[in-house]
């Protein structure tokens, strides 16, 4: 089955594509797989993300390519990646900054805090930024939050 097919047949949505996709968000990012996990469209990938339908509720497990057949913010689940790690990437940060969904002054401190001594202080700033940038992906699971 494509993904396209089986998408469809989750929403609410059930024929046109364009507006089908905008009703699902990601719910859980990019789990790493040992032994690879199946995609709805039917391909093995290592790395899987679970995207829930705001409308029908329904979820469906998304690898790393057919996450990019999404809306923008699933486009950035590539630089999503080292988020989930403990870092968010340079390109994530500057989509949140665009957004609004961080200030500024939030930008600069997390910028700042590269570059200097990481002291354990900073550390819940910069987990506060992090969650704030997570949760503007419809993203409510994961090792940071």
């Amino acid at each position: 089955m494509t993904l396209i097919k089986a998408i469809l047949a989750l929403s609410e949505n059930t024929t046109d594509w364009d507006v089908a996709r905008l009703e699902w968000k990601l719910s859980q990012y990019g789990h790493h797989q040992k032994e690879g996990a199946r995609c709805i469209c039917g391909q093995v990938s290592y790395e899987v993300n679970v995207i829930k339908n705001t409308k029908t509720n329904n979820e469906a497990t998304v690898g790393r390519c057919c996450i990019e057949r999404f809306p923008e913010p699933f486009r950035l689940v590539s630089a999503f990646r080292e988020a989930w790690t403990g870092r968010v990437t340079d390109r994530l940060l500057t989509w949140a900054l665009d957004r609004k969904i961080i200030t500024k002054s939030q930008f600069d401190y997390v910028t700042n805090y590269r570059k200097t001594y990481q002291r354990e202080g900073n550390a819940a700033v910069i987990k506060m930024i992090y969650k704030k940038i997570y949760w503007s992906m419809g993203i409510t699971e994961g090792r940071f939050l």
